[in-house]
């Protein structure tokens, strides 16, 4: 009876002492806000958030291990990168841009006032969804390599060492954020010609642009779509109802279902991952049992090539005779000029455009302006053209399949045989006119061009041509017509994985 006495008076006098200790300690912090909101629990669907810490009075307050307000100091210790704080009253402690983990985090507030400390422990989760209206922040990229946002349904590969530029210079502010800002799937006001397969992301750098290239990669719906008929675009509008939308294309990977694209210069705007709904409906010329139906479907969908139509904008290249907005351009009479097929190139090879206000070539800088004139420029500063003997490129003038093969050989780094009779060798054996040096007719082959001819050959990007008899004929003096270039530049994507 006395030791059952004794534990009790020992239990009361325990519960007695931690009751004043409670008191004690007990209302130094008044109130925390997460996001506005007093209320438990906690459900963030951005990564960041702003936590508010009312107190008694004026004192030392530390959230978690990334703000320190110390009593006396309008200046608060930052230990984050893109963490803002404030301090509005001498009772209220403000911190902007708190980073979250995804799933569950705990976060300590630690507030002391008068010698008087106290501690409570905040739950918040961050689901890491695309939910729409989300946000992924990042407050510094130079100390990223890669920000996998909403659970890896897009990624940015930033690489080692990236930064923001504004201007010129390394911009201020090294943040960047993405949101989620459209789930409506599938989007009444699509690019014409696609249909919307994945969430509307916007990428925010606050205006400035990548210091160096990265890639960005997006997952997309429609399980069993074909790979050669999905693109990403990019629009400054989240409905994609902009002039200025660009096609980026992008490599897709089936199995994952995404989409990678480069990434270079600017990166602000609204991504969106499409599939092309183009085909023999639309044109006339295009029929889907033709040998060139997919490569052309395929070159359209990601945005390498145009219709040569009279539809506005689609027929820089001074085509004669094409028909109206119901043709692609596809007939055996309409070969391939020199500009577009530069242009082509450079957008299959994803090539950032060099912006120039004064062209390499006079012909170009007098006859094209905008994306065309700096696709020429981009082709020419990168080895992959060359212009001709009077200093002009000759936009307008029809490509050969011998010069088609010169730029294909320098594009993909094929290695060209040096050796003169190899090279006759083997194209002799190949084709029926490769004996033939003299173009003057359309075909043969002629000196400057064979090692690339027999390179191309080699590496199954380029062909000959059926002639009476049966034999094969390379045809090197012959115009490249607009569906041959579609074949060719689409056998060189594959190769190189760009589709």
């Amino acid at each position: 009876m006395w030791k059952r006495t004794a534990v009790v008076l020992t239990l009361c006098v325990m519960l007695i002492l931690t009751l004043a200790v409670g008191t004690a300690f007990a209302g130094v912090i008044t109130s925390i806000l997460v996001d506005g909101d007093s209320t438990p629990p906690y459900v963030s669907a951005s990564n960041t958030i702003t936590i508010e810490v009312y107190t008694t009075s004026d004192g030392d307050v530390k959230v978690g291990s990334v703000v320190t307000f110390i009593y006396g100091s309008t200046e608060p210790e930052i230990k984050v990168p893109g963490v803002t704080a404030s301090k509005p009253s001498s009772t209220k402690c403000v911190v902007d841009n708190y980073p979250l983990k995804p799933g569950v985090n705990s976060i300590t507030i630690t507030a002391k006032v008068d010698g008087v400390s106290e501690t409570k422990k905040l739950t918040v989760t961050f689901p890491n969804a695309p939910t729409e209206g989300a946000t992924f922040s990042v407050g510094d990229i130079t100390t990223q390599t890669k920000v996998t946002a909403f659970s890896g349904n897009i990624i940015l590969d930033l690489g080692k060492g990236n930064y923001l530029v504004n201007f010129g210079s390394l911009a201020g502010d090294q943040s960047l954020a993405i949101r989620v800002d459209d789930l409506d799937l599938p989007k009444s006001y699509s690019p014409s010609g696609f249909v919307c397969i994945s969430p509307v992301y916007e990428i925010d750098s606050n205006g400035n642009t990548l210091g160096a290239p990265a890639k960005l990669t997006v997952k997309y719906t429609g399980i069993g779509a074909e790979p050669d008929r999905i693109t990403v675009f990019r629009s400054d509008d989240y409905d994609f109802s902009n002039s200025t939308d660009i096609n980026l294309g992008g490599l897709v990977n089936k199995t994952a279902r995404t989409v990678t694209i480069p990434l270079e210069g600017t990166v602000d705007g609204y991504y969106a991952v499409f599939i092309s709904v183009v085909g023999a409906q639309n044109y006339t010329d295009l029929p889907a049992d033709g040998w060139y139906y997919h490569p052309v479907s395929a070159l359209f969908a990601k945005g390498v090539m145009k219709p040569a139509n009279s539809s506005p904008g689609n027929n820089p290249w001074g085509y004669l005779g094409v028909g109206g907005s119901d043709t692609f351009g596809l007939s055996s009479s309409l070969n391939i000029c020199r500009g577009e097929f530069a242009y082509i190139i450079v957008k299959a090879l994803g090539l950032p455009l060099i912006d120039v206000s004064t062209s390499t070539f006079p012909d170009v800088d007098s006859g094209l302006s905008g994306e065309y004139e700096d696709a020429i420029e981009t082709a020419a500063r990168n080895g992959l053209i060359a212009g001709l003997p009077n200093g002009n490129f000759g936009w307008d003038a029809t490509l050969t399949r011998e010069q088609a093969a010169a730029i294909i050989a320098r594009a993909t780094r094929l290695t060209l045989v040096t050796d003169e009779q190899a090279v006759d060798a083997v194209l002799q054996t190949a084709f029926a006119d490769g004996a033939d040096k003299d173009v003057s007719d359309g075909t043969g082959i002629s000196i400057w061009a064979r090692p690339s001819v027999l390179a191309c050959y080699k590496a199954g990007y380029i062909g000959g041509v059926p002639s009476a008899g049966g034999s094969v004929e390379f045809q090197g003096g012959a115009s490249l017509t607009r569906a041959q270039a579609a074949s060719l530049i689409h056998k060189m994507m594959q190769k190189m994985k760009l589709l």
